[in-house]
């Protein structure tokens, strides 16, 4: 798959020396800054892996569906371990993608396969774990911005059959795409940056955010095309997502060889 590298205009001068000093300053590695249509290339490259062997890859989703579906019906504790699992299930794929992007075969069991590697699991387990507070602070911040209501009808409520939803205003819309934007930008890339670069979890998280940052419009135009297919994927009981899952896994890597190559 052909990607293009974009040279920064006076436009976005700013921005790329901003994304040179987080770069300089964590002393990460060389981020490039690609054109805003490599995010469909992304998707070009991702499916082409997935249409290697369709078959691995559509039952590996669906152990991953089954195992965070299960851990959802335990109150609480489900949804930590949720939070903690999600990175080494995460970097399953990812590396069930760097095999077929190799031309190695690949099988159920590589969904599992960072469990067997002590330090990168260890370290898989702290960004779960950065990635679980991050959510928890984002939720206690937010909950200013919740006020007000909407009634709406409880028939078996004792009082009057009417209850109050809370809802958002205009702020607090902002506030939460802003922090939802910003977590995807820390923790899009970081199991990767653990699982194929042997990063910490927090230099992958720097890392991750700088490279986000430095292509901003190619990473909003792959997550706009992510929702829409989600969109479509969702249609079919959500059977979609066996297919869309390791699509976008294997874009976000075809992604992470194009920014981090």
């Amino acid at each position: 798959m052909e990607f293009h590298k974009n040279k920064p205009g006076m436009g976005r001068a700013w921005y790329v020396r901003l994304s040179g000093l987080i770069l300089k300053e964590y002393g990460m590695l060389q981020i490039n800054s690609v054109a805003a249509g490599n995010a469909i290339n992304w998707y070009q490259c991702g499916w082409k892996i997935f249409s290697m062997d369709k078959l691995n890859w559509v039952l590996m989703t669906l152990v991953f569906f089954v195992i965070v579906f299960a851990l959802g019906f335990i109150p609480l504790l489900g949804m930590i371990a949720v939070y903690l699992l999600l990175p080494l299930l995460q970097a399953g794929m990812i590396s069930a993608a760097d095999k077929a992007g190799r031309g190695e075969p690949i099988d159920v069991g590589d969904l599992f396969i960072v469990f067997k590697m002590k330090e990168k699991r260890n370290t898989l387990l702290a960004l779960g774990g950065i990635m679980l507070a991050t959510v928890v602070a984002v939720m206690v911040f937010s909950l200013p911005f919740i006020g007000g209501g909407v009634p709406i009808d409880m028939s078996e409520t004792p009082t009057d059959g009417t209850a109050v939803l809370p809802v958002m205003g205009a702020g607090g819309l902002l506030f939460a795409v802003t922090a939802g934007l910003l977590m995807a930008m820390m923790f899009f890339y970081a199991p990767v940056l653990v699982i194929l670069r042997d990063m910490g979890a927090v230099d992958a998280i720097k890392t991750s955010f700088a490279g986000t940052w430095k292509n901003g419009l190619p990473f909003v135009i792959f997550m706009l095309v992510y929702i829409a297919l989600s969109v479509v994927a969702a249609i079919p009981f959500g059977l979609g997502f066996l297919i869309l899952l390791p699509v976008v896994v294997a874009a976000s890597y075809c992604s992470y060889k194009d920014i981090f190559a």
